[in-house]
């Protein structure tokens, strides 16, 4: 009875706190009879049963099969009921694509609702099905929605942009630049903030769209939602440096100091004092305004923007305001354990550069109980960069405190830091070293005692024969008697303070890492100090007695040790007992377990019998009658009639004596990041998944109104000595600015005469140009290496096979990452293939970025085992290179040969390597399925003419003011072309000509530069048109970049 209350009492609970909720449906989805719900006409019941479904897809359960019943209440008048079948829909489109099509008619008529939320939805289902048939409808639907009245529709219509750009269809890319211009324009700050991601996915290198909204942009800045202000600091962060560069150098950004570093210095000193905004560009009012904009950023809760807006004030601020970083920064180490280890790793890269911004703040720096080891680490190295004169004392005796820790690690680290200090600050030098040896002796003498009085147990022997110990028992020592190495060696004063130390309490030492630091120092500076050259056979006593209990790498430094001593014996005052230690130990090593200690024995017994010979003839020695025979019984079993004693004693001194460097004291942490700041890549130490370095530093206005270059006329020798010249190129004065004036009118149109224009171009000698010659005469190559320089390559096909391989595009096939240490590369070569003229020679770079060999790396299909002469994948037939070997950190390079058979579409193939299987795509580019076609300008008009109508395919393009020389560069650079010249035409029209590799399809391409010099239209003439519209969007992409590849 009182069971069956409870149970009633519970359930009555649960209705009533399930009132007014859905929570009830995710306990049982199944409960009701769900097709029945989405067939009732009320919208009550539908909206039940799309919960139920959505429950059953949370629960990661298969509900595709409702899919038609589900698409039928798109057409229902219930928002409820619509935004879940928006969410169904976008959900299983992938799988049912054909039955989602049948539901674009319904978006299309919610595109026109009253409703914004409704087109909104509309906008947001259609974009999130991936059909590309749906492709130029879903553009449409975007373009219509960038131009709502409702700023909450144009933000989903900025996110459709990216949406529809992953869908990798290229050929609605200038629709969607287009509509990236329209939205970056949006006077909505959540707009803008939307479409500055839509910008940074569909073409981040098109500056130029944000010169004329830039400070519109900035003024948004600030109203924007915390997402979209990191994706609008860092277009506008990157329109500066592509504009203007940095001001501040910093090891993470390959970029030098430009135009903003030159006017600092022209100003005096003083960059921003000219904040004047009446012309452009000689004023960079810009760059003001983004920090002015920035500046209240750094008060945000959102510790990523604060965090952005760090880094641009950090590149752009003038020195005296650089410190507004500071305190935004410290602030947020009071946030999250992950934030607090993101922040501090930027703020060990800013430290690095500019200490004295976190000299007065070292406290805020201090370890707290409860960081993580990882930001432990990140603090101390903080620590170490910023500590000053006036800090010293404080931060010693904080390091001095971690030392007494029960954690070893950070005792440790501890340890290291106050190394490093010494070495950092010279000041410090005395007490750190007398803190460092007082450590030493002081745990050494606590390890003893804790050793030899641990309930009399006995102690565990290793392979060595000495005691094991704990990981963490001498670690401290090591670090400190490292520490102590380091500073001898940089401040030789406090040598024998430390080398005398060490002697005394050598026997305490036990940790045989820490012993073998101490004999090297033994061996390596005690000999060169008189004062404790008395110490010396004591100590060589003390290891002789216990080098059978030694571990391995202290005998190899007992070793060495001894022959550093024989090496400088001229200098030993106790030589024969060193000798009888050398010829006890040689004997003890001859007979050792481990082989590395015998092989070193049997060495030095050879390398050191130039100096024992030497010592053995020496007239001091004459004395004592023992050192010839200890001399003999060292060398005995040794043929020394086959032996240069002179030899041997200069390879020893080169070898034991010769100047060491100052050793470094590694990072706690990791390196100082060569990646941008904020970024995924600066915490990871490699280059992850999206990430974009900053763009190289452009010297032109990125405006669209950007003023004409400046007129240069070039010097061209004439036909006749470039003819008698055989394979001399004609000389110019050609630095990559000219102007249309620069360029000849070939021939007219039909290729009859050629007509001279004195406005157009000015030789230096006039009979380049006779009034009788014809286009045949006139040599293509000729005419572009008058423009492109003596040096550039000529592009007959014979020719492109001798580029090297600098001028080979490498695209990355596989990370280090993901293919188990081995990171390949690959790029189109520009000559033809050995196999086949159809095909293309596919360069593979292959390096090796691991510790370990790599054998057996070959390609084939993936499925067929073994070793494939040639086989097909989708489309494409491939030829393999051989199989090869790598060892750790080489590289190489190999060959493929690959049948695109005139086809784009992604070829996948299997690198094998070590019995692992890594998948490889290379995705082949239009102009690589070229070859180089030459005709007269007469031939080519006339094909022109032939092909028309939709083999045509024209655009035009933003050439951001490049000279005809650089377009005829970025052309053949691009696509395997040939220069045919230029015709007569109000404008200047650049001529090429090529045929595909498959089925030799001709391919016309043509350039018409108009008059200022920035826009120009781009034409493709091709038999395939398809092919044709690729090839356009390929070179409208090469022309149009900011990218220079000019050499």
């Amino acid at each position: 009875m009182f069971s069956s209350t409870a149970s009633s009492i519970s359930k009555m609970s649960a209705l009533v706190s399930g009132v007014g909720t859905d929570a009830a449906i995710y306990d049982d989805p199944q409960d009701a009879d769900i097709p029945t719900l989405l067939d009732s006409r009320y919208d009550a019941d539908k909206a039940q049963g799309l919960k139920r479904l959505i429950a059953l897809m949370a629960q990661g359960q298969d509900v595709s099969t409702f899919f038609p019943q589900v698409v039928k209440g798109v057409a229902s008048q219930s928002l409820e009921v619509k935004k879940l079948v928006y969410i169904y829909l976008v959900h299983y489109a992938d799988k049912r694509p054909d039955e989602a099509l049948l539901s674009i008619n319904s978006f299309q008529r919610d595109l026109s609702d009253i409703n914004p939320l409704v087109r909104a939805w509309a906008l947001r289902a259609m974009s999130g099905i991936k059909v590309r048939a749906v492709g130029p409808l879903v553009i449409m639907a975007a373009n219509k929605c960038a131009r709502d009245p409702s700023p909450y529709v144009r933000r989903c219509a900025a996110n459709a942009v990216s949406k529809i750009h992953s869908m990798g269809d290229e050929q609605h890319f200038d629709e969607l630049v287009q509509l990236v211009s329209i939205l970056l324009n949006d006077n909505y700050p959540g707009v803008a903030g939307a479409a500055a991601q839509a910008f940074i996915s569909v073409c981040p290198e098109r500056y130029s769209l944000l010169s004329s909204s830039f400070r519109k942009l900035c003024g948004l800045l600030y109203e924007a939602d915390e997402w979209g202000q990191i994706s609008l600091m860092d277009i506008l962060m990157r329109y500066i440096v592509a504009k203007y560069g940095v001001v501040r150098d910093f090891s993470s950004v390959n970029v030098e100091f430009s135009c903003l570093q030159q006017a600092h210095e022209e100003n005096g000193g003083d960059f921003y004092k000219a904040d004047t905004r009446s012309s452009f560009p000689d004023e960079r009012w810009e760059v003001r305004l983004m920090l002015s904009s920035t500046l209240s950023l750094l008060r945000s809760q959102n510790s990523a923007v604060v965090l952005q807006a760090a880094v641009i004030h950090w590149y752009f601020s003038p020195g005296n305001e650089l410190s507004n970083i500071v305190k935004p920064l410290l602030f947020l180490l009071r946030s999250s354990l992950d934030a607090r280890h993101v922040v501090l790793a930027n703020i060990l890269s800013f430290s690095k550069c500019e200490p004295s911004l976190f000299e007065a703040y070292f406290e805020d720096f201090f370890i707290c109980s409860s960081d993580s080891q990882a930001i432990q680490a990140l603090k101390l190295d903080i620590l170490t960069n910023i500590v000053s004169d006036l800090s010293a004392t404080q931060i010693l005796q904080e390091l001095e405190a971690y030392i007494r820790n029960p954690n070893s690690q950070l005792a440790a680290d501890a340890v290291n830091s106050i190394g490093r200090c010494a070495l950092r600050l010279s000041s410090t030098v005395a007490i750190c070293t007398k803190g460092l040896l007082k450590l030493v002796v002081s745990r050494s003498s606590r390890d003893d005692d804790s050793l030899h009085n641990a309930n009399d147990a006995e102690p565990k022997v290793g392979d060595s024969g000495r005691e094991q110990y704990s990981p963490g028992r001498g670690r401290v020592v090591v670090q400190a008697v490292s520490s102590l190495r380091a500073i001898m060696q940089k401040h030789p004063a406090e040598q024998d303070q430390v080398i005398l130390h060490l002697l005394r309490n050598l026997n305490h030492i036990l940790e045989p890492t820490a012993r073998e630091v101490v004999i090297w120092m033994i061996g390596e500076q005690a000999i060169a100090r008189p004062a404790l050259a008395e110490g010396i056979p004591v100590a060589l006593r003390y290891l002789a007695k216990t080098f059978a209990n030694e571990s391995n790498g202290t005998k190899l430094q007992v070793l060495n040790c001894l022959a550093k001593i024989i090496s400088s014996s001229q200098r030993c005052s106790s030589l024969k007992t060193v000798l009888l230690i050398l010829q006890y130990i040689l004997d003890l090593a001859a007979c050792d377990l481990n082989y590395d200690v015998r092989d070193r024995a049997w060495i030095l017994r050879v390398l050191l019998a130039g100096h024992l010979d030497a010592i053995k003839h020496h007239s001091s020695y004459d004395a004592d009658p023992r050192l010839p025979e200890i001399i003999d019984a060292i060398l005995l079993n040794i043929d020394q009639s086959k032996l240069d004693p002179g030899v041997l004693s200069k390879a020893a001194n080169s070898m034991f004596l010769r100047q060491k460097s100052v050793p470094v004291l590694p990072s706690l942490s990791l390196q100082p990041s060569t990646f941008l700041p904020g970024s995924m890549s600066h915490m990871v130490q490699h280059k992850s998944p999206g990430y974009r370095p900053l763009p190289r530093e452009r010297y032109t206005d990125l405006s669209p109104s950007s003023p004409t270059l400046p007129e240069r006329q070039p010097e061209l020798q004439s036909q006749s000595e470039s003819t008698d010249s055989g394979s001399e190129s004609f000389e110019s004065e050609d630095d990559g600015n000219y102007t249309d004036d620069d360029l000849a009118v070939i021939s007219d149109a039909d290729g009859n005469t050629a007509k001279e224009k004195a406005d157009l171009i000015s030789l230096s000698d006039t009979e380049l140009l006779k009034r009788d010659a014809s286009p045949e005469d006139l040599s293509p190559s000729v005419d572009l290496e008058s423009w492109l320089g003596p040096e550039e390559p000529s592009n007959s096909p014979e020719d492109f096979d001798k580029s090297s391989n600098s001028e080979v595009k490498k695209v990355l096939a596989l990370d280090f990452t993901n293919g188990d240490g081995l990171e390949v590369h690959y790029g189109f070569m520009r000559g033809p293939s050995i196999f086949s003229s159809s095909m293309v020679c596919v360069r593979l770079f292959l390096h090796n970025k691991s510790s370990e060999p790599m054998h057996g790396i070959e390609i084939n299909d993936g499925e067929t085992a073994g070793r494939q002469t040639a086989f097909e994948s989708g489309t494409a037939r491939i030829i393999p290179p051989e199989a090869v070997a790598l060892e750790p950190g080489e590289k190489t390079e190999l060959n493929a040969h690959v049948d695109f058979r005139h086809n784009l579409s992604i070829v996948k193939v299997c690198l094998h390597c070590n019995s692992n299987k890594f998948p490889i795509k290379i995705s082949p580019e239009p102009g690589v399925l070229l070859r180089p076609r030459k005709m007269s300008i007469s031939v080519f008009l006339a094909a022109e003419a032939r092909i028309a109508g939709m083999h045509r395919s024209s655009r035009r393009i933003y050439l951001h003011g490049i000279s005809p020389g650089q377009c005829c560069k970025r052309i053949v650079a691009a696509a395997r072309v040939s220069f045919i010249g230029s015709r007569d035409a109000e404008d200047v029209v650049l001529l090429f000509g090529a045929e595909t590799l498959t089925g030799s399809l001709l391919c016309l391409i043509s350039v018409a530069l108009e008059p200022d010099a920035v826009h120009g239209t781009l034409t493709i003439c091709c038999e395939d048109t398809l092919f044709g519209l690729a090839l356009l969007n390929h070179l409208d992409k090469a022309l149009t970049s900011l990218e220079s590849i000019d050499s």
